[in-house]
């Protein structure tokens, strides 16, 4: 699913019409306690996430598309910064990291994938056994 911004027409495949304040309150949604934060500052937080490359969405300023992705990692973001008080500085650490984390669990899940679709059952058990004995 991909959210548009501003400019856009609302289409087939989940898509809306929305800019950064509307995906700014979709992150709120989860994070009541700081919905008396200013609209602008939340709207300038995601600007600058942005800037710092900490999320990717596609387009230009103005003009940005959020996917669904994006905006989970935009509420991973206002968690850790505001919930969890994380140092801004340590936030890039943290989530590069955890990117290494969904890459691996992406990964196991296709080699999984491929083991139960493709291996034989002699294969699938011998592979399980290496995994058990480790």
């Amino acid at each position: 699913m991909r959210v548009l911004a501003r400019g856009s027409a609302m289409g087939s495949g989940g898509r809306g019409d929305v800019g950064v304040a509307e995906v700014v309150a979709l992150v709120e949604q989860r994070h009541v306690a700081h919905l008396g934060q200013r609209r602008a500052e939340h709207v300038a937080e995601v600007e600058r996430w942005i800037a710092l490359d900490w999320v990717r969405p596609d387009g230009a300023p103005g003009q940005w598309q959020f996917t669904a992705i994006d905006v989970a990692r935009l509420r991973l973001i206002q968690e850790l910064r505001h919930d969890l008080r994380l140092e801004e500085d340590a936030l890039p650490v943290v989530l590069r990291l955890m990117d290494q984390l969904y890459d691996t669990r992406r990964q196991l899940r296709r080699l999984r994938d491929a083991v139960e679709q493709g291996a034989t059952a002699d294969a699938r058990d011998g592979v399980l056994r290496m995994l058990l004995e480790r």
